[in-house]
């Protein structure tokens, strides 16, 4: 649940604006909705290669590194080891990096 506050001549356009937002990347990074990127990640891991678009691939590639910044603290790859049918799998997602 979010709640958002905008107040001046605007703050109409600015809420639904951010509610569209919102739905954007819930859409794009949810991985409970199996159109997601995300649940096309988890889909294909340990079976397959997958693509996503720039932006999913940068938010993961920010995730990884927070996570490494603060030793694991934070994981990105947690579902891997939160989702029964993937139990056994070494990671839940792997980023390369193409030059």
């Amino acid at each position: 649940m979010m709640t958002h506050r905008a107040f001046g001549r605007h703050a109409a356009k600015a809420i639904q604006a951010v509610k569209q937002e919102a739905a954007r990347l819930e859409g794009m990074l949810s991985r409970f909705l199996p159109k997601s990127e995300i649940a096309k990640i988890n889909e294909s891991a340990g079976h397959a290669p997958c693509s996503v678009g720039r932006e999913t691939y940068d938010v993961l590639s920010c995730a990884t590194q927070l996570s490494a910044a603060c030793q694991g603290m934070f994981d990105v790859t947690i579902a891997h080891r939160s989702t029964p049918r993937s139990a056994g799998c070494s990671a839940w997602w792997t980023i390369e990096t193409y030059c």
